[in-house]
């Protein structure tokens, strides 16, 4: 997988930084952790609203597709 810098903010790079040596792990896999984690929470609650617009009747009106979400969670699974 390639690689990109990013500048964040230095509270979270601290915070990132202090959970990663508790887990051990890297900073760089404790932030995209969290990242797999917030990709993950938002697909479910997407499927969550498109399921209750199926179940209401209101059949294909949300679908909904997140492939970076997808493919994150693939990644992650795979390292």
């Amino acid at each position: 997988m390639a690689s990109i810098a990013v500048r964040i903010n230095e509270d979270l790079y601290e915070l990132a930084k202090t959970e990663a040596k508790r887990q051990h792990r890297s900073i760089t896999k404790q932030i995209e952790l969290w990242l797999a984690k917030g990709a993950t929470a938002k697909v479910s609650e997407e499927e969550s609203q498109k399921h209750y617009w199926q179940d209401n009747g209101f059949m294909g009106c949300c679908e909904v597709e997140s492939d970076f979400a997808s493919n994150y969670k693939a990644n992650l699974l795979q390292s």
